[in-house]
Parts: structure tokens; sequence; C-alpha cells
């Protein structure tokens, strides 16, 4: 399910955008993903306790997943060596995820160990996101980079939000009149500054947070109760693909990417 304006407090969500000449784009469900947010809603009745019994113990564990497949293409006239990594923007406590990326990789890895090779013009369809909520409802925020191995700036992003029971019926039916008071950071792509506006949701603390491609927080600009547009000065910032979280009253109300130019 793509949405164009989502809170920032559960994926699945995939992001994808383009900065200067970027070479790798990004598909779910045959769909070019660019400045959107892209939800995976899990199966709460699924995820039940399944026993296993050896040498007569019994133990009991989960099995049921939530899967985020997402296609990488190389646009460029060359061959590209792909890598993939993750990066957590929330986690819900007691819950496992992990990618494939050539191979699977266990929950503590965060980048793969071999790049997959594209040819020029090709798609390949070997990415996939997984996430165990072991019986845990709420929502978890996954972000993932595809870059060149050659050239670590040529990426693309895909944000996923995984939401469980919880996080769908509670959480968001609770949040979603604020994520909706917010807008989209605009312009973007940015250059030297972008705003936000605030469509009358009162608040008594608020933040905007951005990150750079390996999850490191950047900037953080204070945010008021105000009805007026927010204007955000990015000039000493470098040209890239940032994430940006809104945080109201110690709440993340809404989270995506944003593109700054030089």
């Amino acid at each position: 399910m793509i949405n164009k304006s989502i809170l920032f407090g559960l994926i699945v969500t995939i992001i994808a955008i383009t900065g200067k000449a970027q070479n790798i784009e990004l598909y779910y469900e045959g769909n070019l993903v660019s400045s959107d947010t892209v939800e995976i809603q899990g199966d709460v009745i699924a995820d039940t306790l399944y026993p296993y019994i050896f040498q007569g113990d019994t133990t009991y564990y989960y099995i049921y997943e939530a899967l985020a497949e997402i296609d990488v293409k190389n646009i460029s006239p060359n061959i590209l060596n792909v890598q993939c990594k993750k990066r957590y923007l929330q986690t819900t406590s007691g819950t496992e995820n992990y990618f494939c990326w050539i191979s699977c990789f266990p929950p503590q890895t965060f980048e793969s160990i071999n790049p997959a090779t594209i040819q020029s013009n090709e798609t390949i369809s070997i990415f996939s996101g997984h996430y165990k909520p072991k019986g845990t409802l709420g929502c978890s925020v996954i972000a993932y980079t595809f870059f060149n191995d050659d050239n670590p700036g040529d990426l693309a992003m895909v944000v996923v939000k995984y939401i469980m029971q919880d996080c769908v019926f509670n959480a968001i039916a609770e949040n979603q009149k604020i994520n909706n008071y917010f807008s989209s950071p605009y312009p973007n792509p940015a250059r030297d500054m972008f705003f936000v506006r605030n469509k009358a949701v009162d608040f008594k603390t608020g933040s905007f947070e951005l990150y750079n491609s390996l999850g490191v927080k950047v900037k953080t600009f204070p945010i008021k109760s105000t009805t007026s547009d927010m204007n955000f000065n990015i000039q000493d910032l470098k040209a890239g693909i940032y994430f940006y979280r809104i945080i109201t009253d110690n709440t993340i109300q809404k989270t995506g990417i944003i593109n700054i130019l030089n």
C-alpha cells in the first residue's frame, strides 16, 4: 500500500529519491517509488505460537514474518555492483528482523558482504526484508540503502514501515490527525531552505530531525505549535539524500526522505 502522507510511528515504508545523476531505481509491486512511503501491515492472527518437540521437550516459537520485496534496477549504461545496508529508524522491543541480498543475513548484520552485479537496464528481484513481530504489537521502521560499491554516493533508499495491529488500530487512530496536519517538506529536492506547513496541531514540544544515509543525526530544528509555514535553513549541509523525522511531545509523528542539492 502506498501512502504519500504517512505517520512515522510504525514500516512498511519504501522511499527512493534520485539525487544528481543516480543510477539506481527501486520498484515496489511494479511501481517506481519516489518520495512515497510504503507500509506493510502484518497479519496478527497468523502470528501465533507453534510447538517444536525434540526428544520429548517442547519449545514454542513464532514463524510468521511480514515480508517486503523490492526490485532494484540499474538505469545506467554500465554494469553496477550494488550492495545493501539497513538502518533502524524505529524498532519495537521484542521483535526481530533480517534482510536478504544474494544471501540472507542474521538480524545482527547491517550490511551485505558481497555486491550483486546488475547489468545495464536490468532489474533484479533478490532483495527481501523480513520482519518477525514474535507476538509483539506495534510498529517498526527500517531503512534500506542500495548503493554502488564503486561509488557509494550513487544510491537509492527505501524505508519500510512494518505495522502490527496495535499500531494500525490504536496508535494510528490516535495520531493520524497530527500526522495529517504536517505537510511533507517542500520543495523536494531542496536547495538552501525548505518548508513544512503545520495545519493547526497543538503540542508542547517538537523537533524536526535530519539523518544522513548512514543513520547519523546531522540536524535538529526545534519547532513550535503554529499554523504558519516552518522554514529550515540547510545551507551548511552537503548535497545528498536525508531521512527526516517530525517529533511532537516525545512521539514520532511523520517521517520521510528529502533530497538536498548543492
